[in-house]
């Protein structure tokens, strides 16, 4: 499941974006915000129904947690890990083509890439 976020890292930073972007736009469709509006309800200013849509859509709040997540580790790890979770995970290259590239051995590339998925997952709290 962790692998699965780490390869979907920058499909998930961009359903963020668009996700966002459907609940900020969504007050228009919604009936009951004209007729709170009508009714002179506090509720009806459409940027803080939009702010209260953001601030509690469960999906986007988790996609948000796990970007974070991912964020965080990569920010902590050395700069020879770091660019191999950028290899390995955001730009799907293979274990040789990372072994070569950082100049370490095979085995190494296995090691530090079953470190960032214990990090990943233990920021998430998914042990």
């Amino acid at each position: 499941m962790v692998e699965a976020e780490l390869l979907t890292y920058r499909e998930t930073v961009k359903e963020i974006a668009r996700r966002a972007e459907d609940l900020a736009a969504s007050w228009r469709d919604e009936p009951s915000v004209d007729v709170a509006r009508r009714a002179g309800l506090a509720w009806a200013d459409p940027t803080g129904f939009r702010a209260s849509l953001l601030a509690t859509d469960r999906r986007l709040l988790e996609m948000q947690r796990i970007i974070r997540a991912i964020d965080d580790v990569h920010d902590a790890l050395s700069p020879e890990v770091a660019r191999l979770m950028e290899l390995v995970f955001f730009q799907r290259r293979s274990v040789d083509i990372c072994a070569r590239l950082l100049c370490v051995d095979r085995a190494t590339i296995y090691r530090w890439r079953k470190g960032i998925v214990a990090a990943v997952a233990g920021r998430l709290g998914w042990q």
